[in-house]
């Protein structure tokens, strides 16, 4: 993957639509177009007339094939939209990597009021994130890091190590969030006069 958000939303794109044999119409169509309605960025499709429904789509899936193929750059408009359009699945590995490329981690945040309802405890994921970094551990099997290590094994330890910290923040939050309390430390941020 590159590393720019457009060629990285682009790749991840190409990848889902490789992976599920679905076309490049039929995720304008299906998966795209439908949001960008929603949001007010494209209108919506005629419904009286199936000829005018079908120019109107056939034009919208030529315009964001452009995008598609590279022949147009993508819109900063579109970005978090097209992000939207990808499967959850696909999501995952492509957020990691938008926020890699701005200095940081993806970590999904429910930023909703406390659940009235209970929240989902997933400590069973962050346990085999724990255990996917033991895994590749091999770079601290001599107690210590240096150029010694194998810079692929060096390479799959950060990036599980990566992944840990993302879950343990997504587990925090999840449990923040179903019982409305927050650590000390978040406490303490909170009533911080540089958080102001």
């Amino acid at each position: 993957m590159g590393t720019d958000e457009e060629h990285l939303l682009l790749e991840a794109t190409r990848i889902y639509m490789d992976a599920t044999g679905t076309s490049a119409a039929e995720f304008v169509r299906d998966r795209l177009l439908p949001l960008l309605q929603q949001a007010g960025i494209e209108e919506d499709a005629p419904d009286s007339d199936a000829d005018q429904y079908e120019k109107f789509v056939g034009a919208a899936v030529k315009k964001y094939q452009r995008i598609l193929t590279g022949a147009q750059p993508m819109p900063l408009k579109l970005k978090l939209h097209w992000l939207a359009a990808l499967p959850v699945e696909y999501r995952d590995e492509i957020n990691q990597a938008l926020a890699a490329v701005i200095g940081s981690y993806f970590v999904p945040m429910d930023v909703r009021p406390r659940s009235q309802k209970p929240v989902k405890a997933t400590l069973q994921h962050l346990t085999r994130k724990f255990s996917d970094v033991l895994g590749s551990s091999a770079p601290a099997a001599d107690g210590v890091y240096d150029s010694n290590d194998n810079p692929d094994e060096v390479l799959q330890m950060l990036d599980e190590l990566h992944e840990l910290i993302a879950a343990a923040i997504a587990e925090y939050h999840r449990l923040s969030q179903g019982t409305g309390l927050k650590s000390r430390f978040h406490n303490m941020l909170l009533a911080s006069p540089a958080t102001e």
